[in-house]
């Protein structure tokens, strides 16, 4: 269940690392992310989970799209993630989680988000074990 939280804490902040990328200004997101865990093994470090996160996300700039995370998590959470806008434009990210902390990235994308780079952390504020869904909210600093 705790890797299910920490993949979708990382997409969320990818999430909001796509939207930084717009300007260079502090700006917040909002993310709703269902996991899904694709294979799993167990390792001498513990265990080891492919996962899927997919879902929508809207920030403080009016903007809203959907989003797509591919990862792991063991040890730490990591996941490179596509955040498409209502423009089809599409953010680059990835995202890290080692223990409480979560961090986004921004890697650039097309059209406006092309040469966005910046910086996120995130928190997640609510996740259910269950049924794997998650909202997670995210505060950046970005430049373009």
């Amino acid at each position: 269940m705790r890797t299910y939280f920490k993949i979708f804490i990382l997409c969320v902040s990818s999430t909001f690392l796509f939207l930084k990328g717009v300007m260079a200004e502090e700006y917040t997101m909002t993310n709703a992310l269902k996991y899904d865990i694709t294979k799993s093994v167990q390792t001498a470090d513990g265990s080891f989970m492919g996962l899927v996160a997919e879902g929508v996300w809207t920030d403080s700039r009016g903007n809203k799209g959907s989003m797509v995370c591919v990862g792991y998590r063991g040890k730490e959470l990591f996941a490179h993630c596509n955040s498409t806008d209502q423009d089809g434009d599409v953010q680059y990210s990835t995202a890290r989680r080692i223990g409480s902390e979560g961090e986004n990235t921004i890697h650039g994308g097309t059209g406006k988000y092309a040469n966005a780079s910046g910086g996120c952390t995130y928190q997640v504020e609510a996740f259910d074990k269950d049924i794997l869904v998650g909202l997670i909210s995210v505060q950046c600093t970005v430049n373009k």
